[in-house]
């Protein structure tokens, strides 16, 4: 992802993403399994750590998303204005888009 950030940029695309990470990825695990223990009301279900575990899956579904619609505008970059997508141009044309 912060191949996509051009280069003078790249420190301050890592300090966000690492604390959008953080935020969105690390903290809200606790929170989920605690609140859906406390509304199961039993302290050995199982419900909590498979509902944490089951969001990973939707996450990994919309990465694949999201690649497929990044190559689709690919396509469509590359053949407005001709150049292959293993062009190193390409990869400036794609920032200036």
């Amino acid at each position: 992802m912060l191949n996509q950030v051009v280069s003078p940029l790249r420190t301050v695309g890592n300090s966000w993403s690492q604390m959008i990470q953080n935020l969105f990825g690390y903290m809200p695990g606790p929170i989920i399994y605690g609140v859906i223990l406390e509304l199961s009301g039993n302290p050995k279900s199982r419900l909590p750590m498979m509902t944490v575990q089951g969001i990973s899956i939707f996450c990994v579904v919309f990465l694949i998303i999201a690649r497929i619609i990044m190559d689709a505008e690919d396509r469509k970059l590359a053949k407005k204005y001709g150049i292959p997508p293993t062009d190193p141009k390409f990869k400036v044309l794609r920032i200036q888009e």
